[in-house]
């Protein structure tokens, strides 16, 4: 598999798992002048997957043990990213003129620590 496939792959189970764990639902019943603001989780959930494949690629292109590196790069994630499952229900019975913000900073912050940890992983290769 070229390194291209492995990351093409990996990006897509990684993306797959962070949305399955990152869902909003919100019910309005008998309300008014309801007004909903929402950041958009999905481009936040791709670059962290993509940031989270890189790593890992850079991980099994830097040790030649695949068994190894699979565990350092397991290891690199985990320790740089806030992982939560966030499944947020909001039901609004009987409510006139609210505002209700959802966003996405816990993933953001998740993605500012994994570049941080991609980038040192490469300057530590000599690679940058």
């Amino acid at each position: 598999m070229s390194v291209q496939e492995n990351v093409d792959t990996l990006y897509s189970k990684m993306f797959k798992e962070l949305a399955e764990e990152h869902d909003n639902y919100i019910e309005i019943i008998d309300s008014e002048k309801i007004t909903i603001h929402k950041s958009d989780t999905t481009f936040a959930l791709s670059l962290q997957s993509a940031v989270s494949a890189l790593i890992t690629v850079t991980t099994q292109l830097l040790i030649s043990d695949s068994d190894i590196a699979d565990i350092v790069a397991s290891d690199l994630i985990a320790r740089s990213t806030a992982h939560s499952r966030k499944k947020v229900k909001i039901k609004i019975i009987n409510c006139y003129n609210i505002t209700i913000t959802l966003s996405a900073t816990d993933i953001m912050a998740s993605v500012q620590l994994l570049t941080q940890t991609l980038i040192a992983l490469i300057t530590e290769a000599d690679i940058l």
